[in-house]
């Protein structure tokens, strides 16, 4: 059998016990502490039900006591708020309600006190707290929900004067909080009190043993007394042993996977090595029982050395001969490039030397913006070619001498498309398409051929904008002298804002009027060369 097929046999069949005897330990565990809970369950409730009926009757007897007062009835059946009937509403607020209604046998409220978050437990209507007492009990009890998570009890009784007849209603509410009531109560009883509304309720929660009944009659929610400290105590126990179950599980396989590794792996690879390094073939004869893997070992790492020496020189070749191939094929675009400039520049005489001048300068104001690499590439070729739209432009138009009408300076505006519409589909050329598209946009969105506005313009073609019109304003035309470096400097700062990116004219000023000069006089040179 081979190596590979032994080495999955034994982890696999380690995995399999492994994770059988967790899954056995684990049903173990969850039976014990599920008869545990289900031992203590009942019991456990009938307690928890006279702790909440004994505090429930303190707050049924604390309305039914003062709904007895006649003072109080005098008041309710007149419809007016006494000193008397607000010191009865302070006294059981003191004594413990968070919410009092006072109210006459109309539904209306004689006195109340009861903050803004506990008014969703008054009965919505008149009609709904009448029909709390229709019936011939005195005293009523429900919940109702004022806000997510907290509930509120409420208990009531019929206010009833001297000749039986009902005058009014007394609402006393005990707000169920985390913090307040439910807390006390968890304290008392050694418990958790969790409070879950019916609708939230799951069939495999442990049956509660307190229910709230809504002001409908029908349950509103239910109260759980999670006794923990059994079950967390159980449960704590249970995952140390499953740690140290796992722990001599991981540490048997561990070691089995060594011992199986070292036996039928490690030791045949070390007298492998060694007779191929020594030359004695004669120690591969006790390890070719272990299979097939290691009887064709030795001749397979023969044949893989002189096939890497091979492959090695052949690479080495190639990307010799890639690197060359690149290197020729980068030139090529270039030149090609230059000649494309070259030749719009014998078209247009006026521009000659205009493409090389202003990519030279493009290139060095790049710098305040620390472009590089390839960005650097792609600004360099674009602005060697930004007109060469104008390959496309009749020579009555561009040739002109004379100012161009409306209809001719549109179609000279047309150059810009007609770069884009050249260059797109040369696949190396699309990253440098913005300055021959975007050159001629104006800060204040005026421009052509998008009407872009600010930092909606590329940044390279903001940067390529300035040099441009800095470029042609220095150039002698037919039609004017070129200017001088003051008035140039003075025209780009007048138009910053405007025609201009205020950052880029900011960062043309840094660069000195000698540096300009000379940049301008070495690309000169070059051409007289």
């Amino acid at each position: 059998m081979p190596v590979s097929q032994k080495l999955m046999l034994l982890i696999t069949g380690v995995a399999v016990l492994f994770l059988a005897g967790v899954v056995v330990w684990r049903l173990s565990e969850q039976k014990r502490a599920h008869d545990l809970l289900s031992q203590n369950a009942a019991t456990r409730n009938k307690q928890l039900d006279k702790f909440v009926d004994f505090f429930g009757a303190q707050l049924e007897r604390m309305v039914i006591d003062n709904a007895t007062d006649s003072k109080l009835m005098r008041d309710v059946s007149r419809g007016v708020s006494t000193d008397y009937t607000r010191g009865v509403v302070g006294d059981i607020v003191q004594a413990g309600a968070d919410a009092v209604w006072v109210v006459s046998k109309n539904g209306e409220k004689v006195d109340f006190k009861v903050s803004d978050r506990d008014k969703g437990a008054f009965p919505a209507n008149a009609a709904a707290l009448k029909s709390l007492f229709s019936d011939a009990s005195r005293s009523v009890h429900y919940f109702a929900r004022v806000r997510d998570g907290v509930f509120i009890e409420m208990r009531g009784a019929k206010i009833i004067d001297a000749s039986g007849r009902s005058s009014g209603a007394l609402l006393v509410g005990r707000r169920w909080e985390k913090n307040g009531y439910m807390a006390d109560l968890g304290q008392i009883t050694g418990t958790t009190v969790r409070v879950v509304p019916i609708g939230d309720v799951k069939k495999t929660d442990v049956a509660a043993p307190y229910r709230m009944p809504g002001i409908d009659g029908n349950d509103l929610a239910v109260v759980y007394f999670d006794d923990k400290n059994n079950v967390t105590s159980l449960m704590t126990k249970a995952t140390n042993n499953a740690l140290f179950i796992f722990a001599i599980f991981a540490m048997t396989v561990f070691g089995v996977i060594i011992t199986a590794m070292v036996r039928w792996v490690t030791t045949p690879l070390k007298r492998v090595s060694e007779a191929m390094t020594h030359g004695e073939l004669t120690a591969l004869s006790d390890i070719e029982k272990a299979g097939a893997e290691f009887e064709q070992l030795a001749s397979l790492m023969a044949q893989f050395v002189l096939q890497r020496d091979a492959i090695a020189k052949t690479k080495d070749m190639l990307e010799k001969r890639v690197n060359e191939r690149t290197a020729e094929l980068r030139d090529a675009y270039e030149a090609t490039i230059e000649g494309w400039s070259r030749a719009l520049e014998f078209r247009d005489q006026e521009t000659e030397g205009h493409c090389r001048r202003v990519t030279a300068m493009t290139v060095r104001l790049s710098h305040e913006f620390m472009i590089e690499g390839d960005d650097m590439t792609n600004l360099r070729r674009g602005a060697l070619l930004h007109d060469i739209g104008k390959m496309g432009i009749p020579d009555s138009i561009l040739l002109k001498p004379g100012k161009l009408t409306e209809e001719e300076r549109h179609v000279m505006e047309q150059h810009t498309i007609y770069a884009y519409q050249m260059l797109e589909p040369i696949a190396f050329l699309r990253p440098a398409l913005d300055i021959p598209l975007y050159h001629h946009e104006k800060w204040d969105g005026t421009g052509y051929p998008y009407k872009l506005k600010g930092e909606q313009i590329p940044l390279s073609a903001r940067i390529f904008a300035v040099v441009d019109v800095w470029d042609a304003l220095r150039s002698d035309r037919p039609y004017r002298e070129a200017w001088s470096e003051e008035r140039v400097t003075s025209y780009l700062i007048e138009n910053s804002g405007s025609h201009f990116d205020p950052a880029v004219i900011q960062a043309f000023l840094r660069i000195s009027d000698a540096e300009k000069l000379g940049i301008r006089a070495s690309v000169q040179h070059r051409r007289a060369a």
